[in-house]
């Protein structure tokens, strides 16, 4: 079939009716080196393995892509229905060789300048092959804000393009002035398809469409030394607001309250509502306090609404922590052990329950080196 050496010599060599079918096959067989994709500035080049056929018929059609991926939600493939539509362009070219002679055709389409998806097919000797080709491509780069998602659109140079637009379910959304596409957040989570369009040509891509979740977290932080009975303490507030996981502004959050609960070592509980608690963003928020006699547990909950714009309705968040504290007293024990540090060496004291030392008691201490197997142990 490649027209080497004597064709009698090798046809001789086949049965009759293998060599006939031989040379009745028709092949029409794309290279493996070619590209299906191309990018806007290259030319659109394709081989061909071409044999008894001797007369091939190139059609090229242009697909309208968005209406495409609007109806079948996938990508254009040689499946695709071309009864009805004409072809944008076509072309008609003769050859003489042998029916046995399988040739290798080169085809350029210069006329297919812009970007899009374009179904090629060769037609010859009853059979056709098609081709899919696309030519430009288009990406995208979501982010989730209190606005929803937010989507920027890059061409195949990963350069932001400010005026393109999007489909998804049903709605069509524009870039603003930045060249971001805001996109509300969804009532029916899931992943869906998006359209990316520019200049007239659209790509086919997936996301997942997320519903409208904020989470409410804080830390808090109360010196322990400073829960004395009747003293002022001091509470550290920090604060973070997240949708679907996106850290946001705090600057949404509505009727911001902060719940000090104490319950003594009777379990009475007692609440008081700091209304309007001021938060920032770059800073902990502070806030003073009484320390109640017998105190047993603080618990600070920090409380807040937020409009989610999906729902049209506003949801209520909160965060929270509590402390115990002042265990012993609910137990017969009347001292306990105390590790600290002066000037340089650690020092371990019996003392009671007023602060006051307890001398002349035996302590059993185990010291376990974490380099050794054997622990030291001591009488004191």
């Amino acid at each position: 079939v490649c027209g080497l050496g004597d064709a009698e010599q090798w046809s001789a060599m086949l049965p009759p009716e293998k060599y006939q079918e031989l040379k009745q096959r028709v092949d029409l067989d794309f290279a493996f080196t070619n590209s299906r994709y191309f990018a806007l500035g290259d030319p659109i080049r394709m081989d061909l393995y071409v044999k008894n056929v001797s007369t091939l018929i190139v059609k090229v059609y242009e697909i309208n892509t968005f209406n495409f991926y609007q109806q079948n939600q996938r990508e254009v493939n040689t499946d695709i229905n071309l009864d009805g539509l004409v072809a944008n362009a076509e072309q008609t070219f003769t050859y003489q060789e042998a029916p046995v002679r399988r040739v290798a055709r080169h085809f350029e389409f210069p006329e297919l300048t812009h970007g899009g998806v374009y179904v090629i097919d060769f037609i010859g000797n009853g059979k056709n092959s098609r081709a899919v080709v696309c030519r430009g491509q288009l990406r995208h780069l979501v982010r989730a804000s209190t606005a929803g998602h937010i989507f920027t659109v890059l061409n195949e140079q990963d350069e932001v393009i400010q005026d393109a637009s999007l489909w998804l379910g049903g709605h069509e959304y524009r870039a603003g002035e930045d060249g971001t596409i805001a996109v509300p957040y969804s009532t029916q989570p899931g992943r869906q398809g998006v359209i990316l369009t520019h200049q007239g040509l659209s790509t086919l891509a997936w996301c997942e469409h997320q519903a409208e979740d904020y989470q409410l977290a804080a830390g808090m932080y109360v010196d322990r030394e400073a829960l004395l009975s009747r003293k002022t303490a001091q509470l550290l507030v920090r604060p973070s607001l997240r949708v679907n996981g996106t850290p946001v502004t705090l600057s949404v959050l509505e009727d911001v309250r902060l719940t000090i609960t104490s319950t003594d070592q009777d379990g009475v509980a007692t609440k008081k509502e700091v209304q309007d608690f001021a938060l920032a963003e770059d800073r902990e928020a502070v806030y003073e306090f009484q320390v109640p006699p017998r105190l047993s547990m603080i618990q600070f909950t920090l409380t807040a609404k937020v409009q989610n714009l999906s729902l049209n309705k506003k949801v209520d968040l909160a965060a929270g922590e509590q402390f115990q504290l002042n265990g012993t007293d609910k137990t017969e024990e009347i001292k306990d052990l105390h590790l600290t540090n002066f000037a340089g060496q650690y020092v371990l004291e019996l003392l009671g329950k007023n602060g006051e030392p307890r001398p002349h008691q035996a302590v059993h201490v185990t010291l376990k080196h974490r380099d050794f197997r054997r622990p030291i142990e001591v009488d004191l």
